[in-house]
């Protein structure tokens, strides 16, 4: 897994990126990104940090936050979702936007997720494309809850030249 190549090569300190806090206050009627409730309407973003974040409703009818990021070749992207876990859970995935596979991370389709059961996800995936990638990020409540979350979150999303290719 490329994870594991990251985290070796830099000696676990590729957490040092993730954003400093906590998300915000909870639940606003909806944030400024609203409607990207589905992969087609993702809102494209930049590298930065994005607070005030909300996804509501159930996982399985479109409780789900879709947004994109390009990555250059030879990239890393590291993505931190941060919330609050008494709130409701909250799973990250990233998807490359060509391949046809935004939101099927049911099949295994995705580049690289983050489910873990505590407030944060960080997920860092490397573009070795040799070309500039479209990253599809998805933020859904957790699948298995059956009812409706409101969970307010924040992105920081970074990317940089991959160090172990660096040093080659």
């Amino acid at each position: 897994m490329q994870l594991t190549r990251i985290t070796s090569c830099l000696g676990g300190m590729i957490t040092a990126l993730v954003l400093s806090g906590n998300a915000s206050a909870q639940c606003p009627a909806v944030d400024v990104y609203e409607e990207n409730d589905d992969c087609l309407n993702a809102v494209a973003l930049t590298t930065g940090s994005y607070a005030n974040l909300t996804v509501e409703g159930v996982a399985s009818t479109l409780g789900l936050d879709f947004d994109s990021v390009v990555v250059p070749a030879g990239d890393i992207i590291q993505v931190d979702c941060l919330h609050i876990q008494a709130l409701g859970d909250i799973d990250t995935y990233l998807y490359d936007a060509a391949g046809g596979t935004c939101g099927s991370h049911l099949l295994g389709d995705y580049l690289v997720r983050g489910y873990t059961s505590d407030d944060d996800e960080t997920m860092a995936w490397i573009n070795v494309t040799g070309a500039p990638v479209t990253v599809i990020i998805e933020i859904e409540p957790w699948a298995n809850d059956t009812t409706f979350d409101c969970n307010d979150y924040s992105l920081s999303i970074a990317t940089f030249p991959d160090p172990c290719a660096l040093a080659r």
